[in-house]
């Protein structure tokens, strides 16, 4: 409860006129029993005992204090419609500047973050969790403060109305908030593991829409359809032992609060034998226990939808908790721009490394080139470079500093990429090139001509303007990795990053491309399954299993590395074969 209450510090103004209206609205509900009860008592029996001398009867106090009731009732209704659209607005307004809280510091998370994480459940606290988060502050503030005044003011009224009748309210009332509160618990347990249980379901939801083409050419329709079926039956399952648990309270208060009028009913049958009570109080007391009944529904209620609030507020704010900004160490230098020295790494804290001990360096300007086979640790060295992860062992020189010693903003902007795994977005070629950067059409068809782009889209009618699908599916894979090339060129960082970025080209255009890009004046990286994209590099790393096998010029490595020299012979006597 606090933690959804803390929501609410920089909207406190909003919150107290809420509560204010809210406790007028529920003040002047309280009254109409009151009113009620007191024509029964006065007002009825006054006219009745004075008829004028016709023997008609003056109703018209009966007429008024009826009408002060409609008021009454009129001016509840009024206020709570006031209260209620104030109290939307207010959990719009928090939740709006939640999820963006969350969305950044999403954007920001590195890499590490977001693989313990995962992407689906990232996804899922910033859709489903803000839901809960709106419903559970809207929902507090809506019937959480009616309900609680009611249930207090109607206890407060009903002790001067009969205090004896009132005990049975001071008896079941703990019992109940008890049974609430434990329920409660209970149901935050099952909405923890409902929510995380949903995040595997989106997982496999995002992997089927992706993968969909590969599913289909497989014929794996079935496969992946029991997949997400037995998924769906675990959280089916879940559901269903939370709706039971939760479900269970209700008719546990409802038989507790039907006994306790049934106590109500016999204690003042008792006290109106006795002439202690008359039966327009009686009829006002019923009238508050329904009211108080009421209210306790309601708060068992909105426990339920608090529940699943809490536990989105913390998978929520375990995310906005993540450090993201490192301590860092006192400088160190390198008499090269780019260096690992006796590099080690494992993306799992207990698993097996994916590099070891890697050595090598290079200076401003020069080209690195890395060539190995799948899985062998050429796109782990990259992230290390690009500072997606900061605990190796070893040390990692960038812009002839330690990386270490370096802030998130500066390595990020040291370098621009081309990775295995980068999208074009659902945008214009401009928008997609530019990326909000101050970037004119002249530099813009200048690079598009250095990656061979721009012949391809000047045949679009809207040229830069032309409307890219998402993840750029109406492009060729050549066409695409060109854009992506040129859109890293277009961040004129001092590192230049391509990892098989040429994969989907020819051996023709990926030279051209390689040639134009050195008039950049930028140190490059290459990660490349070609010998052809890697030979003319200033420096080559050959990796074979996390291990660097081979480390030098072309034909260095020619001389001293069987392996270089195998790939070699096999793609090159290919080439000059075909």
């Amino acid at each position: 409860m606090f933690i959804l209450l803390s929501y609410f510090k920089n909207y406190k103004l909003r919150l107290f006129f809420t509560t204010i209206i809210k406790i007028i609205g529920t003040l002047t509900e309280l009254v109409i029993p009151l009113i009620l009860a007191y024509i029964l008592k006065t007002v009825i029996p006054d006219v009745m005992n004075n008829p004028d001398i016709n023997g008609n009867y003056n109703i018209t106090p009966v007429i008024l204090y009826g009408s002060l009731m409609v008021l009454s009732a009129l001016m509840f209704v009024l206020f709570n419609v006031i209260a209620n659209r104030m109290a939307s607005k207010t959990s719009t307004l928090i939740v709006e500047c939640e999820r963006n809280k969350l969305y950044k510091k999403i954007m920001s998370l590195k890499l590490k973050d977001i693989d313990d994480i995962t992407i689906p459940s990232l996804v899922s606290r910033l859709s489903t969790d803000t839901y809960h988060l709106y419903n559970s502050l809207n929902t507090l503030q809506r019937l959480g403060i009616r309900s609680t005044f009611l249930f207090i003011g109607g206890i407060i009224v009903c002790s001067f109305l009969n205090i004896k009748l009132t005990l049975v309210f001071y008896v079941l009332a703990p019992i109940i908030l008890l049974l609430i509160f434990i329920i409660s618990k209970i149901g935050i347990k099952f909405f923890t593991k409902i929510q995380n249980k949903g995040d595997s379901l989106v997982r496999v939801v995002r992997e089927n829409i992706s993968g969909a083409r590969v599913i289909k050419a497989l014929s794996k329709e079935d496969y992946e359809r029991g997949r997400y079926n037995k998924l769906n039956k675990e959280v089916f399952d879940l559901e269903i032992k939370s709706s039971y648990a939760m479900t269970l309270l209700n008719p546990i208060i409802n038989y507790i609060l039907n006994l306790a009028m049934c106590s109500v009913l016999l204690i003042g049958a008792y006290e109106i034998n006795k002439t202690n009570l008359d039966v327009a109080t009686l009829i006002a007391f019923i009238s508050y226990f329904t009211i108080i009944s009421n209210s306790i529904v309601s708060i068992s209620r909105i426990f339920e939808q608090l529940s699943k609030g809490y536990t989105s507020s913390i998978r929520m704010r375990y995310v906005l908790d993540i450090k993201i900004e490192r301590e860092t160490i006192e400088p160190k230098y390198s008499d090269a721009f780019i260096e690992f020295k006796n590099v080690t790494f494992s993306y799992n804290k207990n698993g097996e490394n994916a590099i070891n001990d890697i050595n090598f360096k290079i200076n401003k300007g020069e080209t690195l080139g890395i060539i190995g086979s799948t899985g062998s640790g050429k796109s782990t060295i990259l992230n290390l470079i690009m500072g997606f992860y900061d605990y190796y062992s070893g040390e990692v020189y960038i812009l002839n500093q330690d990386i270490k010693s370096l802030s998130l903003k500066d390595i990020a902007e040291s370098s621009s990429s081309v990775l295995q795994s980068d999208i074009l977005f659902n945008q214009s070629i401009r928008e997609n090139l530019v990326f909000d950067r101050d970037i004119s059409d002249d530099e813009i068809i200048e690079v598009l001509k250095d990656t061979d782009a721009y012949e391809f889209i000047s045949r679009f009618p809207d040229g830069l303007n032309h409307i890219i699908a998402s993840k750029g599916n109406d492009l060729s894979g050549g066409q695409k990795q060109r854009l992506l090339i040129a859109r890293a060129i277009l961040q004129k960082s001092k590192i230049l990053i391509l990892d098989d970025s040429s994969s989907a080209l020819d051996y023709k255009t990926d030279a051209i491309i390689r040639k134009n890009i050195k008039k950049y004046d930028v140190t490059t990286i290459i990660v490349a399954q070609r010998v052809s994209s890697v030979m003319n590099q200033s420096k080559i790393i050959v990796m074979d299993d996390g291990i660097e096998i081979g480390y030098g010029t072309h034909e260095k490595l020619l001389e001293t590395c069987k392996e270089y020299k195998l790939i070699y012979d096999v793609q090159m006597g290919d080439d000059s074969n075909g």
